[in-house]
């Protein structure tokens, strides 16, 4: 696993959105919190997806839905006081703590996101 996906960056591939040629190489065996997996399968119908596309995606990419486990709750609390003012919320927390944890690259279309500077690689994809 090389990365970490945010909900913005797998609905981009789902609705064939910019930056979904960013995101392609790297879907296969990526991880996201399951808080992600949360958002994704409420904002898909928003935007036109059902949300058993976003369930079918991760089983078809192999993505690892990680648990929000209780290191990665304290570390998105503790990353709250340094976001806010950027106006990250707590699933991009949750996805920056397991980004952190992993060690690995974060893809987002998220501007905000991209400007957190935490030690991880953050690419934003469009």
């Amino acid at each position: 696993m090389s990365a970490v996906l945010d909900a913005s960056a797998l609905l981009s591939v789902l609705l064939g959105e910019r930056g979904e040629d960013i995101v392609v190489p790297v879907l296969r065996g990526s991880a996201m919190s399951a808080v992600n997996i949360s958002e994704c399968c409420a904002r898909a119908p928003e935007r036109g997806a059902a949300a058993a596309a976003v369930l079918k995606a991760i089983e078809r990419f192999e993505i690892d839905v990680v648990p929000f486990d209780m290191a990665q709750a304290v570390r998105a609390a503790e990353l709250r006081e340094d976001t806010r003012r950027l106006g990250i919320s707590l699933g991009d927390r949750a996805c920056l703590a397991l980004a952190e944890q992993r060690r690995v690259r974060l893809f987002t279309a998220d501007e905000r996101l991209s400007r957190v500077s935490i030690g991880i690689e953050i690419l934003l994809i469009r």
